[in-house]
């Protein structure tokens, strides 16, 4: 890139420069678009084994980089390096679950109800910080109790303390934004389907969690939420091999899973007599 800025990385525990990475600006974009184009068409006539073997290539450079890769995440995220590494991994097996599957991707070819003709589909490639005070702010203005936290973690640090919130009523604003951060807020129901009722009015839907003793409550209750993912008693839910993706404002499409294949392909319908 000609004339190039630079962005200031810094470390969110203390707030010093960690490194600089290069800011592209729109035209880089666009250029970086145009070459992703004219591959395009090479790549999709690539055989499946070749590409897949590309995958591959990826998952195992990025496990060979695996412990620089976490400590490079803790210095720029702030994640502990548990965390860190686990995240190294989960991306890297992406590549090797795409991998698997890029010589899988099936297509249909049967004969139309009429008879008259075959059908033939294929399948082709084609401040956060503020956020979360302003978020705890207003739900103390709004009635809710502290219980614990509720305050950045110092003055040069970019992190917020974890923090609990009770007296949340229902229809209070924190319950209506995704949060991104440590802000767990505490409504009391003893009614389901009045609980079930409230989830679900927000716009936004990317993972709930339910947490119970009857597992068959749980799965009810889970089929009725209008949220991309549950997590049935456990707090993660992400897996490669699984449609990670939210539902309403939360986003639209899948990775990871079958599904998402999905977004990197095009179906295409060809009517046809011979």
């Amino acid at each position: 890139m000609e004339g190039v800025t630079t962005i200031d990385i810094k470390n969110p525990y203390d707030g010093s420069l960690v490194g600089r990475v290069p800011r592209a600006d729109i035209a880089d974009c666009l250029a970086a678009v145009d070459r992703a184009d004219t591959t395009f068409a090479s790549w999709r006539a690539t055989a499946p084994r070749v590409r897949a073997e590309v995958l591959r290539k990826a998952w195992e450079l990025m496990m060979a980089d695996h412990e620089s890769l976490a400590r490079t995440i803790v210095q720029e995220n702030g994640k502990v390096l548990a965390d860190a590494k686990a995240e190294v991994t989960y991306a890297a097996e992406f590549f090797r679950w795409f991998s698997e599957e890029a010589v899988r991707i099936d297509g249909d070819y049967r004969r139309a109800p009429s008879g008259a003709n075959w059908l033939l589909v294929s399948r082709q490639p084609v401040k956060e910080q503020d956020h979360v005070a302003a978020l705890v702010d207003g739900a103390v203005a709004e009635g809710a109790t502290v219980a614990c936290g509720g305050k950045r973690a110092s003055d040069k640090s970019f992190g917020y303390h974890p923090t609990v919130l009770t007296d949340v009523k229902f229809g209070a604003s924190i319950l209506q934004e995704e949060i991104f951060g440590p802000v767990a807020p505490i409504v009391r129901f003893t009614d389901a389907d009045d609980i079930l009722a409230h989830c679900n009015a927000v716009d936004h839907g990317l993972v709930s969690y339910v947490f119970t003793r009857d597992v068959g409550r749980g799965l009810k209750f889970a089929e009725a939420l209008e949220t991309g993912m549950i997590g049935l008693n456990r707090g993660l839910v992400s897996d490669p091999a699984a449609p990670f993706g939210g539902v309403k404002a939360s986003g639209l499409g899948r990775e990871g899973g079958h599904d998402g294949l999905l977004a990197f392909l095009e179906t295409k319908y060809v009517a046809g007599n011979w």
